[in-house]
């Protein structure tokens, strides 16, 4: 009875513990992120965004990626080294930009174009889709041609969208694509990122890329050595949590994906550079090929990497080459 007692005493202590961590955690990461925002009203309702380096410099509109929010401007940092700023609003349901500011991604365009008019802004900008940020990028560059300078589609969905059944049986596929337990799965994942980064980032590997688990370790191990790597990916965990403040924007987005029709990409008349893993399971090739094929003169990066992690690993330095070199010539010098 007595090693019963200590025993339930152990485990209710690890659980008030665990949520004590779990409730300061959210509280710092949730004020961290309305500090860092900026909300201003568009002709089309609220909006958060974030704007980084000189206001007078030429713009990078960043369409984020699914499951982020403007906090995904961080990840194209190095961007400002080319001398241009970075603006990177919340897409609708995403933080805390309204869902009511838009559902389809016609709305998410056109979201773009009403931020840059309540900011005065004038000049034409480079529109960098990421991911599920794609169709909204394709479609700012539809829709406000001459607002745009040139387009890069990364690793972007650019056409009818599902996402794998491996990710949807996975714990990352739970905790992106199912409604419930998402508070405390990112809080889990944000944890065990600091604690067992090589492990965790092995799970996001073998949902997001197509190599068998032998390699994924292999890479896993060569990647989570480097400490530069592990505090990116640190940072990088952040960026998607708490995932309860991102999903309505990322579940809304989800169904509208599933009904994306043939973007007419050949009235397009913009330099475009397209990068695409080509071992990545979550956006297919076939997206990045077709943007690449359709749009007239579109340039295409192609390489293995990381899967849609494309972000870490040694073909990392490479992708960010080209897209320094593309910006320079087509954004900065033009």
């Amino acid at each position: 009875m007595h090693i019963l007692l200590i025993t339930l005493s152990i485990i209710a202590t690890i659980i008030i513990a665990g949520y004590a961590h779990y409730f300061f955690w959210r509280r710092r990461l949730i004020n961290k992120l309305n500090s860092q925002s900026t909300l201003i009203e568009t002709s089309m309702g609220t909006v958060e965004y974030i704007w980084l380096g000189p206001k007078t410099a030429p713009v990078i509109l960043i369409s984020h990626g699914g499951g982020t929010g403007y906090d995904n401007a961080y990840l194209y940092a190095f961007l400002l080294a080319t001398g241009c700023s970075i603006l990177c609003p919340s897409k609708p349901g995403y933080l805390r930009t309204p869902l009511s500011v838009g559902k389809t991604f016609e709305e998410h365009a056109d979201m773009f174009a009403a931020l840059l008019d309540a900011l005065s802004l004038k000049s034409k900008v480079a529109m960098l889709g990421v991911s599920l940020g794609g169709p909204a990028a394709l479609l700012f560059a539809l829709r406000h041609q001459d607002r745009t300078k040139c387009l890069i589609i990364q690793d972007a969905v650019s056409q009818e969208y599902h996402p794998s059944q491996e990710a949807e049986k996975s714990l990352l596929g739970k905790l992106y694509l199912s409604s419930s337990g998402r508070k405390f799965l990112s809080w889990a994942m944000t944890v065990s990122t600091y604690l067992w980064p090589k492990a965790t980032f092995l799970a996001y590997l073998q949902v997001e890329t197509l190599y068998d688990n032998k390699h994924l370790k292999k890479m896993a191990d060569e990647i989570m050595k480097d400490s530069t790597e592990v505090e990116k990916f640190k940072q990088f965990s952040e960026k998607v949590a708490p995932l309860d403040l991102r999903a309505p924007g990322m579940d809304n987005e989800m169904i509208y994906a599933t009904k994306i029709p043939r973007y007419p990409l050949e009235t397009i008349h913009l330099p475009t550079l397209v990068t695409q893993s080509r071992m990545d399971r979550d956006v297919a090739k076939s997206h990045g090929e077709f943007v690449a094929n359709t749009i007239p003169g579109a340039e295409a990066y192609y390489f293995d990497g990381c899967g849609h992690m494309f972000w870490f690993g040694k073909e990392w330095p490479g992708i960010k080459d080209k897209m320094i070199a593309f910006l320079k010539i087509n954004l900065i010098l033009k």
